[in-house]
């Protein structure tokens, strides 16, 4: 089968870039297709609709000229649903979104509704997504990639520098600061982005 994978930044060891590996080592026919690419468009309020409007618009042509089979998005925000009806129309593609993070949140349910099916790893928001009617929902728990994430033997430095009763791995976001402000007092070590900027003395 051909598989697009739709992905925020396609560099080694990032989401989606694993996912293609995957399928490519089970025989399939894989492309991946950046929606982000590191550009600063992407991030500015008043570029980023019509950024995003340009991606879309090479993406197509991407669906237009290869015709997968599969286009697998990973989060995909700039993803519309008039975008995958249009593919859509054109061929059999089936659209699969795996979302890593939490969906009730961060993507308007008609971009969810528009997919074939969509993976979430929150059991709460699925049950929450098909309590107002959506159908195409599927548990997918968070994965790990053997050749990455498998057990080290840590040096006795390394082991100073890393070692911890209870460890937080996540990016910084207001609210998972609240949360571990209140374990201030807990032999905590957070691990993810963001975490050194925050104004809070105390986390």
């Amino acid at each position: 089968m051909r598989w697009l994978v739709v992905l925020p930044f396609n560099r080694a060891g990032l989401m989606g870039v694993d996912f293609g590996e995957e399928l490519a080592a089970r025989g399939h026919t894989v492309r991946l297709f950046e929606y982000r690419r590191d550009n600063a468009l992407y991030k500015n309020k008043s570029t980023k609709a019509a950024y995003q409007l340009w991606i879309l618009r090479l993406l197509e042509r991407a669906c237009s000229s290869w015709r997968p089979d599969v286009v697998l998005v990973i989060k995909g925000g700039p993803i519309t649903p008039n975008f995958i009806r249009r593919v859509k129309a054109r061929g059999n593609t089936l659209f699969v979104n795996f979302f890593p993070d939490n969906p009730l949140w961060m993507i308007p349910f008609g971009c969810i509704e528009a997919y074939d099916v969509f993976f979430t790893k929150e059991r709460y928001a699925m049950r929450s997504l098909q309590q107002v009617g959506l159908r195409n929902l599927h548990y997918l728990p968070m994965y790990c990639v053997p050749a990455q994430h498998h057990p080290v033997v840590l040096s006795p430095e390394e082991t100073r520098r890393f070692a911890t009763p209870l460890s937080f791995v996540g990016s910084r976001y207001d609210y998972r600061e609240r949360f571990v402000r209140e374990l201030a007092d807990a032999p905590l070590r957070l691990w993810g982005a963001g975490w050194g900027r925050t104004p809070d003395p105390v986390v």
